[in-house]
């Protein structure tokens, strides 16, 4: 699979532009990304941001975890790892599937009344917003919605029934170096769909897994995977 490294670079941008939503700042680096703002949603420990680009695609991203003592619940849906049973099958963290859930319910609100557009529906996400957007997306995806999933260094979804579950979900999974989330969680039976996008080295490569340890937390920020997509674009435009 040869991943399209422009739109990939487009929706780290817009993910990295969750954390800072809502705020001026981050209205004016959509604008700049050519993309305004419709709206955005919480619950709890979680909240996703809704943009157009003017072109009829709606854009949903998910905010990742959000590491300060006021946001302490945020951590703690990371390490709520009980299952429960996703409805196209398989089990999933009710933590993420939670946050998920009521983000989307929302969001689908929103869109609906408004009468938008929904069939170039694109969601993304970092880290827990990663996980997030799989099960926002899986359930617009059994809706008949058929939504691009981007994800960035995102932990587990699921377990192996679930991923096979949406395995005709067009999901794009981008994993950087020695990321240590995509690990999470060791414990238990979840597994990760399909294969990654491996950004190492200087390249990005489908893989299945990534060999050796992969525990770095460093590698992980959102700030990175952005750098080597930049880096990535940049050579392959000097290369045409």
């Amino acid at each position: 699979m040869t991943i399209d490294l422009k739109r990939a670079l487009l929706f780290a941008k817009v993910s990295a532009i969750a954390y800072d939503d809502p705020s001026d700042k981050a209205d004016a680096e959509l604008l700049a990304l050519g993309l305004v703002k419709l709206a955005h949603f919480d619950h709890e420990t979680s909240h996703a941001v809704l943009a157009h680009d003017g072109d009829g695609r709606l854009i949903l991203a998910h905010r990742g975890t959000m590491f300060s003592q006021a946001d302490i619940r945020n951590i703690l849906v990371n390490l709520d790892l009980r299952k429960v049973s996703h409805f196209l099958g398989g089990k999933v963290p009710i933590g993420y599937y939670d946050a998920a859930c009521r983000v989307w319910a929302q969001a689908y609100s929103f869109a609906r009344a408004r009468r938008l557009n929904r069939s170039r529906l694109v969601v993304t996400g970092h880290s827990m917003g990663g996980v997030d957007a799989t099960l926002s997306g899986s359930i617009a995806y059994a809706l008949g919605i058929y939504p691009e999933v981007w994800t960035y260094g995102a932990p587990k979804p699921g377990d192996a029934d679930f991923c096979a579950a949406i395995g005709g979900m067009n999901l794009t999974r981008i994993v950087r170096e020695r990321d240590f989330a995509p690990t999470h969680s060791l414990v238990g039976d979840f597994a990760q769909p399909g294969e990654a996008q491996w950004l190492h080295a200087g390249t990005v490569t489908a893989v299945r897994e990534r060999p050796g340890v992969n525990e770095r937390i460093e590698d992980h920020w959102i700030e990175k995977y952005i750098a080597d997509l930049e880096a990535l674009v940049d050579a392959a435009m000097v290369a045409a």
